[in-house]
């Protein structure tokens, strides 16, 4: 059978964009995951943030977050990937988390009021460990994490502790007022800060 040069050179284009198209590596999208998993340890009360929806006549439950309020909340991730950050809703504009990667030093996160993303880290050497610990009480604010999202799969975090302590008392308690030597009452400086109370300090230790 003979074959022309024009049906002859389409035939060889088909087949080195085929080979092209066999070897390229297609690149990995942003992973998403939502709360409560098994990536992540939770320490402290939270909940989930439902809402029902018919569905062939029936109420199906869908998870719309998990809703973090309570002063002293503490999360744990094991990110391995390069970046790790959180899909969120605040109820207010002084909402805030103290956040530290590995044994490195802390900083102070304070959230926007409404939805937006709170970038955990970035440019990092996978893996890390990233630990929040919420500063403030309730009745400053509550956050609804949507999604935690990286570019790699979470590994499981670390065992949280077996043993579990209960403190009962008022704002004190909740580390209100802890950081008032640094404030200087005009920059609206954050200065309650749970991570600083008797009672999680206690707990770490």
């Amino acid at each position: 059978m003979s074959i022309s040069r024009r049906d002859f050179a389409a035939l060889g284009a088909g087949a080195i964009l085929t080979g092209c198209a066999r070897g390229e590596t297609s690149v990995a999208g942003p992973i998403e995951r939502m709360l409560p998993n098994s990536f992540v340890s939770i320490e402290g009360r939270n909940h989930a943030d439902v809402m029902y929806k018919m569905e062939g006549g029936k109420p199906t439950q869908v998870n719309r977050g998990q809703i973090f309020a309570f002063s002293g909340t503490k999360l744990t991730l094991n990110v391995q990937g390069s970046y790790c950050k959180v899909a969120y809703t605040s109820s207010t504009d002084i909402v805030a988390f103290d956040i530290r990667i590995d044994d490195g030093s802390w900083r102070t996160a304070v959230l926007n009021q409404g939805r937006s993303n709170l970038t955990l880290s970035e440019s990092m050497t996978a893996p890390h460990i990233i630990t929040l610990i919420k500063r403030t009480e309730a009745w400053q604010g509550e956050i609804n994490i949507l999604r935690v999202i990286s570019d790699t799969e979470f590994n499981a975090p670390p065992p949280p502790p077996k043993r579990k302590l209960l403190f009962i008392g008022d704002s004190i308690t909740c580390g209100a007022n802890s950081e008032l030597s640094g404030a200087d009452g005009i920059s609206g400086e954050i200065i309650s800060n749970a991570r600083l109370s008797y009672g999680r300090i206690l707990g770490d230790a």
